[in-house]
């Protein structure tokens, strides 16, 4: 859970990317609405090869696909954006009787603990964002100490910091702009 620009995507991607050999599938739903994520399971349910995957129907679609995460084991599913007010509704609707691991993205930071375990991201500190801007516009290499560059450089790269509030997804578009 994080404020919007703060990375909850990319880390879900990396999550999914460094522990993907830990899983027999990776699935991936955009949850930003009801009518989304039902989009998505639609998809899931192709992707699974399922026998309902071509049913006009995409009530039966869905639940098709809720049979498959209740019946099998060592899947991950990542539910992306999903909105304050639909996070216990898609529990309940979905995922309360699954077996696999489940991961949410959400701006909410205010769930039931017998949801969900919630780890809150925040902002970038300031040297790990001063470091990503210069690093992202080749000012600095990777991984190299952010006195290396200009003390003028260090300072602009600090008042865009402030000014973005470390949130990284706005570093790195400022850093590619600079770049």
């Amino acid at each position: 859970s994080g404020e919007s620009g703060i990375g909850k995507t990319q880390i879900a991607l990396e999550y999914a990317y460094c522990y993907k050999d830990e899983y027999r599938a990776v699935l991936w739903a955009k949850a930003n609405s009801p009518e989304i994520l039902m989009s998505d399971l639609v998809s899931t349910a192709d992707a699974l090869n399922l026998p309902e995957k071509s049913d006009s129907d995409q009530g039966r679609v869905v639940k098709a696909v809720k049979q498959w995460l209740q019946s099998h084991q060592s899947w991950l599913l990542i539910l992306d954006s999903i909105e304050d007010k639909d996070v216990e509704k898609i529990y309940n609707f979905l995922l309360k009787e699954c077996t696999g691991d489940i991961l949410l993205t959400t701006r909410t930071q205010i769930v039931e603990e017998n949801v969900v375990n919630l780890f809150l991201i925040d902002p970038m500190d300031k040297e790990e964002g001063i470091a990503l801007i210069l690093q992202r516009a080749n000012i600095l290499e990777a991984k190299e100490p952010i006195t290396h560059a200009s003390e003028q450089n260090q300072i602009e790269a600090e008042a865009i910091v402030n000014e973005m509030g470390g949130l990284p997804l706005a570093l790195e578009q400022a850093g590619a702009y600079i770049k």
